[in-house]
């Protein structure tokens, strides 16, 4: 990546970079995508823009991979020219000596996009609550919800243009939305590599208790409950449905559970954790939460119980 930093006479802090990217995907069978690209971007308070040219070239992993038939017409390069506009609003603060911030932040992004045809907006909300007067101990709360449409409402969304929704965003789930499986509890079965084809609607809900963790200043321990859920629908229209956001809350997948947070490591999509996780049944509204609550071995190539990793959530 090749990247100046540029001064101008007005209030905006403006840059430009020159990339190209490798990524390696985990999700689908289009394994390798190769990004090159322009992009200008200016920041003024809150508010930051980006405007930029990327050729974007998806392929399996090598040349006898197979694609599935979903997302085949996928594979190969393809041009996006977009703009991007980023807003932030926080209040948050963390006096000296306290293990957790106070207060809230606010993220959203909107993007219209030339050659792929889409918008993409996204938001994500946390807010933080001490429930200590030193600042020990606190509840924070996290919101994250994502949209992608085509300009006509109606037209197919690009993989490379999905959202995607696992662990990092609701703990223990190896995927959830198109091509996953669902949480059943029983001796695991030997399962091939799911297709994992993203969606373009995304919801996902965090509240977490943080405390202390007795003895080390460097790690801090949490109580959690989380869920969300993913889907792929062309249908503009409908996706703003009564109806549809109904169904959409109510497939949401669930977890609660404990863990260890490292403090000390500056991550910056998310923060490192250890975490023992359960999943919660699909039951009706009567059931207590122990009915709720999957105690037997789960498949895990579905669900992992005890996951360390990246999650999103950043108390």
């Amino acid at each position: 990546v090749y990247k100046r930093q540029v001064s101008t006479q007005s209030t905006w802090g403006n840059e430009w970079s020159l990339f190209r990217r490798l990524r390696s995907l985990q999700w689908h069978s289009l394994r390798r995508e190769t990004i090159t690209g322009l992009n200008f971007a200016g920041e003024q308070g809150s508010h930051r823009v980006h405007v930029g040219y990327e050729i974007r070239d998806l392929q399996p992993l090598n040349a006898t991979s197979a694609v599935n038939p979903s997302i085949a017409a996928d594979q190969g390069e393809s041009e996006k020219v977009y703009a991007r506009h980023e807003w932030t609003a926080s209040n948050a603060t963390q006096p000296v000596g306290a293990l957790f911030p106070a207060g809230f932040n606010l993220w959203v992004s909107n993007e219209a996009a030339l050659g792929t045809q889409t918008v993409r907006q996204e938001a994500k909300a946390d807010y933080y609550l001490p429930l200590a007067d030193d600042g020990s101990v606190a509840l924070s709360l996290h919101a994250k919800a994502c949209l992608a449409w085509a300009f006509d409402g109606l037209s197919r969304i690009r993989v490379n243009d999905r959202f995607f929704l696992d662990n990092a965003f609701v703990r223990g789930y190896r995927a959830i939305g198109p091509g996953s499986r669902p949480v059943t509890a029983g001796a695991p079965t030997a399962t091939d590599s799911l297709e994992i084809t993203g969606g373009n609607v995304l919801g996902a809900v965090s509240a977490n208790l943080n405390f202390p963790f007795p003895g080390l200043s460097i790690l801090t321990g949490h109580c959690f409950v989380n869920g969300g859920n993913l889907d792929y629908n062309q249908n503009r229209a409908e996706i703003f449905s009564q109806e549809y956001m109904g169904r959409f809350v109510k497939g949401f997948q669930n977890s609660v559970g404990v863990g260890i947070v490292c403090r000390v490591l500056p991550l910056l999509y998310g923060r490192l954790e250890i975490n023992a996780a359960f999943p919660l049944r699909p039951v009706g509204p009567g059931a207590s939460p122990l009915q709720r609550l999957y105690t037997e071995r789960c498949d895990p190539s579905v669900f992992s119980r005890f996951k360390f990793g990246i999650t999103w959530s950043t108390s």
